[in-house]
């Protein structure tokens, strides 16, 4: 079972950071209701996860360059216009990252 719980903490980080950069970087002309909708689902989950298996923070932090990586990617391949830094350029810290509305 922790091989699972891990590939879902780093399938849920990497949809986390896909819905985070788009809420943040893009101009949604539909409004961002979606997006945030898919934001609080991950974080849900991933609360669920990491409460259940503490744990699994490590993992969270140990694969979140890679969650990174992948969100940028799929960005920068599906919004080609727009500037994405190539850092994260906020907390990493876990409980921040599951928290904080980076958009305002």
């Amino acid at each position: 079972m922790a091989g699972r719980d891990r590939r879902e903490v780093r399938l849920r980080l990497k949809v986390l950071l896909v819905h985070l950069l788009k809420r943040i970087y893009i101009d949604s002309t539909c409004g961002n209701r979606g997006w945030e909708n898919t934001l609080r689902e991950q974080r849900d989950q991933l609360q669920v996860l990491l409460k259940q298996s503490p744990s699994l923070n490590q993992h969270f932090v140990k694969v979140f360059d890679e969650a990174w990586q992948y969100a940028l990617k799929s960005l920068n391949e599906e919004y080609r216009k727009v500037q994405i830094p190539d850092q994260w350029q906020f907390s990493r810290d876990v409980d921040v990252i599951l928290s904080e509305e980076f958009w305002h």
